[in-house]
């Protein structure tokens, strides 16, 4: 009974590397670019935190933007590109221009670090957050398996809660000078 629950976990990881395998290049490209703005985000941003974020997240943007133009059918006339609507990756846009604009206001006060220790610790805990969302995201956008999309939608609730905090850490406790 284990060796054939295995074997059918072992299946559709093969199923899901294949299909992964199968996504044109266009797509694997703006994956690529992703991972590209996540890696700025992480390794620059023990640097210059709001800097990395701009750049890693800008560029994320734009990837996403991509991988969902690339998805559009325009041949045909249905409503499917309003299912993207709903995609949790363009939903992720959101939570990062909401990061982003918090760069922006308090761009001085991060990369000095005068902004108090509990914004950097929700800060990983966001970026955290949003690697999970991307990897779900990304495997539930090629396998078009919806449990995917569903645990990238709860744990967007769980980010927008955390850049919530972040605001409010940003807006009631830095102190100028």
């Amino acid at each position: 009974m284990i060796m054939s629950k295995n074997t059918t976990v072992d299946t559709d990881l093969a199923n899901y590397a294949e299909k992964f395998l199968n996504v044109d290049k266009g797509q694997q490209l703006f994956f690529g670019f992703i991972f590209v703005g996540l890696l700025i985000k992480i390794g620059l941003g023990f640097v210059a935190g709001a800097t990395a974020l701009l750049w890693g997240y800008f560029i994320m943007i734009f990837s996403i933007i991509g991988l969902l133009f690339l998805k559009v059918d325009t041949k045909t006339n249905d409503m499917e590109a309003l299912k993207l609507l709903f995609n949790p990756l363009l939903l992720l846009i959101i939570v990062l221009l909401w990061n982003i604009s918090l760069s922006l206001r308090f761009f001085d006060e991060i990369n000095k670090e005068k902004v108090p220790k509990q914004y950097f610790m929700w800060a990983w805990f966001s970026t955290i957050l949003i690697t999970s969302i991307v990897v779900l995201s990304i495997l539930a956008y090629v396998v078009e398996n919806e449990s995917f999309a569903i645990y990238s939608y709860v744990l967007l609730v769980m980010n927008l809660i955390v850049t919530a905090i972040q605001q409010v850490i940003l807006e009631s406790f830095t102190v100028d000078g």
